[in-house]
């Protein structure tokens, strides 16, 4: 990331539009392939100064610049990252997990922690005992709704506390809060103050789920991750540094796919 420039004569390219509006704000994102060096990138316009290169979770290359960057400048930025970017999708692809087979023994995550999973002759649902979970063979066919319903209330469980405790601590009052399926983000937050979790919050610690809490909370003061941001942030939690590793070093391990 950071300020390019270049003198050379842009290569060919070629774009087409495409809609992705869980990747960037903007009303349409731009699909750029380069002619003579195939990269295919989604290009978000943005009020920033530096260019900004992403590999999401899914492998899509995001580049966020300002409106006033040459195409042919982030077309050169995307091709000498070449290699940076195919190692990122290296990574990504050793850490996606295959589709769960919800085999008895399995394990699952709560509260940072790893349960099995029993399979069971009979039974009217999932259950969970804070030792194991429990589910009957006749529902292993559709085992992930059972499982995604269950998380979904278990994160609710876990947040409702957490989410007064800060409406309390910072005077900011969400009008709504809702729980998603979201695998690319733990939470947001919208300039209304709406707040939005993913259910794999339930997988996490209980002071890494605060965190995210803390997090989307600081939005509502600053709709952007700039230095007041993050001041924000460390006024409410100071030890927040320490947490925002943990996610970043830890957090691949919770994405499952359901």
């Amino acid at each position: 990331m950071g300020e390019i420039s270049f003198s050379q004569n842009a290569p060919l390219f070629k774009k087409q539009f495409h809609h992705n509006s869980s990747i960037g704000k903007c009303k349409h994102d731009i699909l750029f392939s380069l002619m003579q060096n195939p990269i295919p990138y989604h290009l978000v316009r943005a009020s920033r100064r530096t260019v900004g290169l992403q590999v999401t979770r899914e492998g899509d290359v995001v580049v966020r610049a300002p409106s006033w960057t040459r195409l042919a400048t982030i077309d050169r930025f995307v091709a000498e990252k070449a290699g940076w970017i195919q190692l990122q999708k290296t990574r990504i692809s050793q850490r996606r997990s295959p589709r769960r087979q919800f085999a008895d023994g399995d394990l699952f995550w709560v509260d940072g922690l790893c349960f099995p999973l029993r399979l069971c002759e009979s039974g009217r649902g999932l259950g969970f005992d804070e030792v194991e979970f429990r589910l009957p063979i006749a529902l292993r066919d559709r085992g992930h709704l059972h499982f995604l319903q269950w998380y979904k209330r278990r994160t609710q469980a876990v947040l409702e506390p957490l989410v007064a405790k800060w409406s309390a601590c910072t005077g900011f009052e969400p009008v709504r809060v809702t729980y998603n399926s979201s695998k690319s983000r733990w939470g947001s937050a919208t300039s209304k103050r709406a707040l939005n979790f993913s259910f794999r919050l339930a997988m996490v610690p209980l002071e890494i789920a605060e965190y995210i809490v803390v997090h989307e909370f600081a939005h509502f003061a600053h709709m952007n991750h700039s230095v007041h941001f993050w001041k924000q942030v460390r006024l409410w939690l100071p030890d927040y540094a320490q947490k925002d590793r943990w996610i970043r070093q830890h957090g691949w391990q919770f994405g499952w796919e359901f």
